[in-house]
């Protein structure tokens, strides 16, 4: 799994749909080959960006989308950044804070 980046939002925002609960395998099959966007993440752990379930806030196929819906979630919170295909050449993984 790729993690981009993992940080706080700052900017409100709103979205009252049924948030569904969903493992790594199961986002992958849904949302192939897309960046996702990540909440309410359940981490088993955090340092290496393993989790066992989160929230599927965002998804698109680049990752400029993915980046854009950040500043629409609600001030604080904590969300992930994931691409779910393979990854090819160099990626950069980092904490940008909480």
């Amino acid at each position: 799994m790729a993690r981009e980046n993992v940080g706080a939002a700052e900017d409100a925002g709103s979205g009252k749909a049924k948030r569904e609960r969903l493992g790594w395998l199961e986002i992958r099959s849904r949302y192939p080959d897309e960046w996702v966007v990540l909440g309410e993440i359940d981490w088993s752990d955090e340092d290496q960006g393993e989790f066992r379930s989160a929230v599927v806030l965002g998804h698109g196929r680049r990752a400029a989308a993915m980046a854009a819906a950040a500043p629409h979630l609600p001030p604080g919170t904590d969300f992930a950044r994931v691409y779910t295909g393979e990854v090819r050449g160099a990626i950069s993984l980092g904490l940008l804070g909480r």
